[in-house]
This record gives C-alpha cells, sequence and structure tokens, in this order.
C-alpha cells in the first residue's frame, strides 16, 4: 500500500540510514550534543522537501505538454490528420 505522503517521504530516513552506514555524520559533543540529531533531521527534511518540489514542477510541465500535444492534435481538421 502506498504511503498517504508519498514516496518522497521515505527519502528523509533512507538518506540518514545511508549516512551513519558510510560514517559521514558529523559528531558534536557535549554542550552541543543535540545537534547531532537536530542538524541531519532538519537537513535532510529541507532535503527531501526540496526533492519532492522538483519532482511536482517536473511531473507538471509533463502534464503540460502531453496536454498540449492533444490539443492540437484535436485542432487539426480530419483530413490533415490522414483521413
Amino acid at each position: 500500500m502506498r504511503p498517504m505522503a508519498g514516496y518522497a517521504a521515505l527519502l528523509w530516513p533512507a538518506l540518514y540510514a545511508i549516512l551513519i552506514l558510510a560514517g559521514v555524520p558529523i559528531v558534536f559533543v557535549s554542550p552541543w550534543s543535540g545537534l547531532n540529531m537536530l542538524i541531519p533531521t532538519v537537513a535532510y527534511g529541507m532535503l527531501s522537501g526540496f526533492v519532492g518540489y522538483l519532482y511536482s514542477r517536473v511531473a507538471l510541465r509533463r502534464l503540460k505538454s502531453l496536454a498540449q500535444v492533444d490539443q492540437t492534435a484535436a485542432d487539426q481538421p480530419e483530413e490533415a490528420a490522414g483521413r
């Protein structure tokens, strides 16, 4: 079953898990130890939102181009359409 928020919501924890396994996250020491979770969470959340925004723009552009193709085909007379 597809998640209600879409599959882009799964990108956020997946990026974090991949980077943890690769040993990439920066580790802060005590008084700033809370940033160990806060910075990656916010950063990957923003990255996931940006990827979702770009995907929606690309999908909208594709939909508009398909609608234009359908509209131009409907505007042509039957003789020009090959009948």
